[in-house]
């Protein structure tokens, strides 16, 4: 495959937005975002996002789903972050994923209301927008070379037809 339908393939940038609740101070994490997916041939897609999230100290561990049950045999993403920095994803392809945009309380956001501040610390409403892209590496790799991916067993429901391949939650 050539460098422009490799590039296509597997460079995307997306947005997403939405909102959940956090408990305890950011111990615990849920929110419902709204994700479009931009490709460089100019294609988008849209999708519900189901993440969830538990920090102890500098460790995250963050659930990304399609569907909204947190046990469930559809295609999941489970990835286990250090400081922010260093993360360990069960994903079987290398993917660079950079994503940024606020985040932020809205009852301890709110100004000159102290009893709003100490309730949001207990449990608060999660607002979040992010922008950001991803870059699947190992599939780069793989269609210049013209390979073919490994098997996998795919939920018909969830295979695209555009990419010829199984969606996946990044």
């Amino acid at each position: 495959m050539d460098l422009k339908k490799a590039l296509e393939r597997n460079l995307s940038f997306k947005t997403e937005y939405g909102a959940g609740p956090r408990l305890l101070g950011g111990l615990f994490k849920r929110r419902v975002l709204r994700r479009r997916r931009y490709s460089i041939a100019g294609k988008q897609k849209d999708d519900t996002v189901h993440e969830r999230e538990w920090k102890v100290g500098p460790v995250r561990v963050e659930h990304r789903s399609l569907s909204p049950k947190l046990a469930d045999n559809d295609q999941y993403e489970l990835a286990v972050t250090f400081f922010r920095i260093f993360a360990v994803s069960n994903d079987k392809d290398f993917w660079i994923k950079l994503r940024t945009g606020p985040s932020l309380g809205a009852l301890g956001s709110l100004p000159f209301v102290p009893p709003a501040a100490i309730a949001g610390k207990v449990a608060d409403l999660d607002l979040t927008a992010r922008t950001g892209l991803r870059f699947n590496v190992s599939g780069f790799i793989r269609d210049l070379r013209d390979e073919e991916a490994d098997p996998v067993k795919c939920d018909p429901a969830l295979w695209d037809d555009d990419e010829d391949n199984c969606r996946t939650t990044s």
